[in-house]
C-alpha cells in the first residue's frame, strides 16, 4: 500500500470514529432530557404537590369554594337593602342587570360538573393508592 492508501484509511477510520462518538453523544443527549422531562413532570404534577403541601392544598380549595359559593350567591340573590336605598333604575337597565334564568341554569350546571369532575378525581386518587399498597398473601388450605 502507498502512503496515500494508508493516510485515506487513517482518514475514514476516524471518520467513523467521529461519527461513532456523535452518536454516543446524541443518546446521552435524549437520555438526560428524557429524565429532565420526567423529573420536571413530576415536579410540577397536581398530585405530588399535594402530595408536599397537602395544607395548603386543602386551604387553597377550601377558600376558592368559599369564594365562588360568595359570589354565586350574590349573582343569584334579589336586590340587597343597599340596592333598595338607590334611586330607582330604569327598566331596560334593571333586566340586564339582573341574572335571568338561562345564567343561573348555567351557573348551577358548571357547579354540578366541577363537583362531578372533583369526584372522579378523589375516586382515581383513591383507587390508584388502593392498587399500590400490598395485599397480603392468601393462605390455601
Amino acid at each position: 500500500m502507498t502512503e496515500q492508501n494508508k493516510h485515506l484509511e487513517n482518514v475514514q477510520e476516524r471518520i467513523a470514529a467521529l461519527h461513532e462518538t456523535i452518536a454516543e453523544r446524541e443518546q446521552d443527549i435524549r437520555d438526560r432530557a428524557r429524565k429532565f422531562q420526567h423529573e420536571l413532570e413530576q415536579e410540577i404534577s397536581p398530585v405530588e404537590i399535594v402530595k408536599r403541601h397537602p395544607w395548603q392544598a386543602v386551604l387553597g380549595a377550601l377558600a376558592t369554594g368559599f369564594l365562588t359559593g360568595r359570589i354565586l350567591r350574590s349573582l343569584s340573590s334579589g336586590p340587597t337593602d343597599e340596592a333598595a336605598a338607590e334611586p330607582a333604575v330604569p327598566a331596560r337597565l334593571v333586566s340586564v342587570t339582573r341574572p335571568d334564568s338561562a345564567m343561573r341554569d348555567i351557573r348551577l350546571e358548571l357547579i354540578r360538573s366541577a363537583k362531578d369532575l372533583g369526584i372522579n378525581y378523589l375516586q382515581r386518587y383513591i383507587e390508584g393508592k388502593l392498587k399500590k399498597t400490598p395485599t397480603p398473601p392468601s393462605s390455601s388450605h
